[in-house]
This record gives structure tokens, C-alpha cells and sequence, in this order.
């Protein structure tokens, strides 16, 4: 079953901010698309082969759609995202979580209307990337960031501030 990660109060106030011709920030303190994936047949978690760390789905490569690899966010190891299980050979692999990557896809999906940037250190690698995102920032409606960029970003103008979270063990 996928959730929302925008539930109704929310989704009034994004509304409501691009009715008065204000911005809304959105900050999730991760990257990528899916911060899990296991094997649903066995339970296998996979994990980095060079540290250990749960690797997590990436579904963009800064801002270009339909990247399918699993990344480790210690290391910068990467592999391509996996059709079977190691462990048992099944194909039922699951991916959860949620990190600013399919935030943006679900914003892109249901506010279609509305201007939407992703800004954490996927789309902000190159030269001066980070600087042209802040002045992107300034025509967008809606800022999708990771925790880590909060003092970066203007917020004076803002209609709406909000931390997206949802516990993922539920």
C-alpha cells in the first residue's frame, strides 16, 4: 500500500500559498528515492559490500528521470538496482521510505500547476549548481530541499514552511 507523503492539510496549504503568489518549502532529511530495499520473499536487506550501510534506490541522476541504481550515502558505492534476491534467488524485491526524489515526483504529480525544485547534493554537485538553484528558487512555487540546505534558502517570502516525515515503520 503507497501513502501519501502530502496528506490534505498540507496539500490546502501548498494551495493556498500559490493563491497568494507565495512559495512553500518543503524539507525531508533525505536523499534518493526509497531509503530500503529487501528482498520481500526472505527479508535480505541490501546492503553496501564496502561498509555495511542499507543502500538506498535512486531513481534520478541529479535532475534527469529514470536512473534505476542503489547507492550508498557513506561511500558513493553504486550498482544497479537489483531484479533478484542473492540470498534466495526471488524476484520479489520491495522498496520503502521515501526521500526527496519521490517527494518531488509525487509534487510534480498532484501539483502539476505549480514550479517544483529539488535541492540537496544530488542536484547541487556541478559548478555554481547550488548558486543557480537559490536563484531558481526565486521564480518557484514549490522548493523540495533536504534538511541540510534550510539556512541556505530564503524563507521571508515563504506562505508555508513544512518538514516532511512519515514513519516508515508503521
Amino acid at each position: 500500500i503507497s501513502q501519501k507523503l502530502i496528506g490534505t492539510r498540507l496539500a490546502g496549504e501548498l494551495k493556498k500559498a500559490k493563491a497568494e503568489n507565495k512559495q512553500a518549502l518543503l524539507f525531508v532529511n533525505r536523499r534518493g528515492y526509497n531509503s530500503h530495499i529487501t528482498c520481500r520473499a526472505c527479508g535480505y536487506v541490501f546492503t553496501c559490500p564496502h561498509c555495511s550501510v542499507s543502500l538506498t534506490h535512486h531513481a534520478y541522476e541529479g535532475n534527469t528521470r529514470g536512473v534505476k541504481k542503489m547507492s550508498c550515502h557513506y561511500c558513493g558505492y553504486t550498482s544497479p538496482l537489483p531484479e533478484i534476491c542473492p540470498v534466495c534467488g526471488g524476484s520479489r524485491i520491495g522498496y520503502s521510505g521515501f526521500g526527496t526524489q519521490k517527494l518531488q515526483d509525487e509534487l510534480e504529480n498532484d501539483f502539476s500547476d505549480m514550479k517544483i525544485t529539488r535541492m540537496d547534493s544530488d542536484t547541487t554537485g556541478g559548478k555554481f549548481s547550488h548558486d543557480k538553484l537559490i536563484s531558481e528558487f526565486a521564480t518557484a512555487f514549490t522548493d523540495v530541499a533536504t534538511k541540510c540546505w534550510t539556512s541556505n534558502l530564503p524563507t521571508s517570502e515563504a506562505g508555508s514552511i513544512s518538514s516532511i516525515h512519515r514513519n516508515i515503520y508503521m
